[in-house]
């Protein structure tokens, strides 16, 4: 089996009284403000706007736990009941062009299959 790096991120600032959506509307399952500027650092850390050269490898994936619906979770179907890790990986993604893979693993890991694909590539996780 090829090698593989698996890079695991906590998603940034969890609110306190409470976060705020993309836009700016107050939202309890979303980051705080300065999360949302971490948030944004990671985008830096894997992708140098000067030219440097990172010191991360490109991710080949960007998995994030899918955010539940409110009757989604009032259902018991799963997901997250936080928008905040989606989030933190939402710019990330976009500057790499690659679309979030979403995971909806019990207590918030990963199903057994979502981080393995035996090519080796980079995977980035945020939990």
């Amino acid at each position: 089996m090829a090698r593989q790096t698996i890079l695991i991120i906590r998603h940034a600032d969890k609110p306190e009284p409470g976060g705020v959506d993309a836009v700016g509307v107050p939202d309890k399952r979303s980051l705080t403000p300065r999360g949302w500027q971490r948030a944004g650092i990671w985008t830096e850390l894997f992708a140098p706007s000067f030219g440097q050269q990172s010191v991360l490898p490109k991710p080949a994936a960007i998995f994030a736990s899918a955010p539940a619906s409110k009757a989604e979770i009032s259902a018991g179907n799963g997901g997250s009941k936080s928008r905040r890790p989606l989030e933190t990986i939402s710019a990330l993604a976009a500057q790499h062009r690659r679309r979030p893979a979403f995971y909806q693993g019990t207590g918030g890991r990963p199903g057994s299959n979502a981080l393995t694909d035996g090519r080796g590539h980079a995977r980035l996780l945020a939990a």
